[in-house]
């Protein structure tokens, strides 16, 4: 938009227009960090495994002598 009011004025059309022109500074744009520790994946088991006994059971079992 600068540059059309710029070629649109006869003054400044032969002109360096580098002093209208907004000038930025480049930025140091720093990587992302690697996380320190690095998990494994676990193996995949398309099945959980079967849940342990219940504490009620268990002692139950053991109070009454079943297996």
């Amino acid at each position: 938009m600068i540059k059309r009011e710029l070629a649109k004025d006869p003054q400044l059309k032969d002109e360096n227009w580098e002093r209208f022109l907004p000038k930025f500074k480049a930025k140091n744009i720093s990587r992302r960090k690697q996380p320190a520790k690095k998990r494994e994946k676990k193996k995949y088991t398309p099945c959980p495994p079967p849940q342990p006994e219940s504490k009620v059971r268990y002692l139950h079992s053991c109070y009454t002598g079943d297996p």
